[in-house]
């Protein structure tokens, strides 16, 4: 795949109620000398031994810094998926702005067929309007995941790869995403055929 996302891990303790933890993790990387030597990371953040988050961080270079956040565990939760954006990053100052997916969000379990060509239709979604974010994780013994955020990725897609390392490419949307509406979605299955044994897919799509 394409270039990697250095991976940054961190075990914190916080003393605030567990309702805000996803949001002050962040804030911890703000200042951290590892993270502000990059302009794009992945993370994970251990909380008080008990609440596992995980996600990306992109940067402007400079104060500006965004990027996505999932409590890891509750992934079947669209409340779990978080949007976030923050002014301070290298600063500190006020905390990150997170946008959580809301109740109108759906959340999919498939299996997506191994095909080097085929494209696989999701349907009767049920949505309102089409979604602007799409988080498509697919796992057997390598976890696949292409976060489609139209907010923040403008005309790609990203795909990661995780097995003994991680590597990312970021691919045209109607490559991986051939149709997106409010009641159905077209998946490109080879971006995703990797592993061996059946491709477990979990969807969750949403509006911000």
């Amino acid at each position: 795949m394409g270039g990697k996302l250095p991976v940054l891990n961190y075990n914190i303790t916080l003393s605030d109620d567990a309702s805000v933890h996803a949001q002050k993790a962040l804030r911890y990387l703000f200042t951290d000398a590892e993270a502000i030597k990059h302009t794009s990371f992945m993370f994970n953040i251990l909380v008080n031994n008990a609440d596992f988050y995980s996600g990306t961080c992109y940067t402007d270079g400079g104060n500006t810094a965004w990027g996505d956040i999932n409590k890891r565990g509750s992934e079947a939760d669209p409340g779990s998926v978080w949007k976030w954006v923050t002014f301070n990053f290298k600063t500190g100052g006020a905390d990150p702005v997170l946008k959580k997916l809301d109740s109108s969000a759906k959340t999919i379990s498939f299996t997506l067929p191994r095909s080097q060509t085929a494209v696989y239709t999701v349907e009767n979604i049920g949505l309102d309007t089409s979604p602007n974010f799409i988080c498509l994780s697919v796992n057997n013994n390598v976890w696949m995941q292409a976060i489609y955020d139209l907010l923040r990725n403008g005309d790609s897609v990203k795909v990661v790869g995780y097995a003994t390392s991680q590597s990312f490419q970021n691919i045209p949307i109607p490559q991986v995403f051939p149709m997106i509406e409010k009641d159905s979605i077209q998946i490109a299955c080879k971006y995703f055929d990797a592993g061996v044994g059946e491709l477990h897919a979990r969807m969750i799509v949403g509006t911000f």
